[in-house]
């Protein structure tokens, strides 16, 4: 049902014990499941890994929320490494496909995703990856404490971030970016989320000088979407963001990394 792509990073010691880096051990998945939430946090080095945990979060109704975060950094070229959920039959729901830097942070009802399984593999991967599913029952958006139609903005020199769970909402949204667009060797990754759509219609564009078109997307539904730019071909000013009687959860991202 869902599509998403992404990245990630690591280091290995020959002699003596490995070192720790924020807790975690070159090449040994940290992971913690427990009934609210589920993170896995790995650094890798050319790790060939198959692993599949079975979930423990409950779910007191299909109401309830569930905020997926993933962060990948330190992405080596090449390979890729793979996140996948599964319902208690075996379907799956949800899955990425790590092929660079990234960062999302969808959020989905339980009845849309049902997870009950995670599997998780790679193939000689270089990369660190930070993941997470945390059962959300406060059911205000994404990030906790998101207030209904009232957008939350990230504004800096390698990061845009926008955030809104709108209900009945109709508006129209103009952003000047701060992103750092002379550095030529860097790359803009852009993640386009529409989640927990119930009604009407909305925008996303994107501008550069002179108001000219880099990217537009129209939707009236659900909507997932990935992608990467070189900063020297795509330098974007301004962002668009609009809707009409929109009830929907947007979560648009670009991140530069070198």
């Amino acid at each position: 049902m869902f599509l998403c792509i992404l990245f990630l990073l690591s280091i290995i010691a020959c002699v003596g014990p490995e070192e720790y880096d924020d807790g975690l051990l070159e090449n040994l998945p940290a992971v913690i499941n427990t009934k609210t939430a589920f993170t896995l946090n790995l650094k890798a080095s050319k790790y060939t890994f198959e692993e599949s945990y079975p979930l423990e979060l409950s779910f007191v109704d299909s109401v309830d929320f569930l905020s997926i975060s993933l962060i990948i950094t330190g992405y080596s070229g090449g390979d890729t490494a793979f996140i996948e959920l599964y319902t208690e039959n075996n379907v799956k729901t949800f899955w990425v496909d790590v092929t660079g830097n990234g960062i999302i942070n969808p959020l989905y009802s339980a009845a849309e995703i049902m997870p009950q399984k995670l599997k998780f593999r790679g193939n000689n991967f270089t990369g660190i990856i930070h993941f997470a599913l945390i059962k959300n029952t406060d059911k205000e958006g994404p990030l906790y404490g998101v207030d209904k139609n009232f957008p939350v903005i990230i504004d800096w020199t390698d990061s845009f971030k926008y955030l809104l769970d709108a209900d009945d909402y109709s508006f129209n949204h103009t952003y000047s970016l701060s992103i750092n667009l002379t550095d030529i060797t860097a790359v803009l990754y852009t993640n386009l989320f529409i989640t927990n759509y119930h009604k009407g219609s909305g925008n996303i564009t994107v501008l550069a000088n002179n108001d000219t078109l880099l990217f537009s997307r129209n939707f009236t539904s659900g909507l997932i979407e990935f992608w990467a730019d070189d900063i020297v071909d795509y330098q974007p000013t301004t962002v668009q963001i609009s809707g009409n009687d929109l009830e929907a959860v947007i979560d648009f991202t670009m991140l530069l990394q070198n």
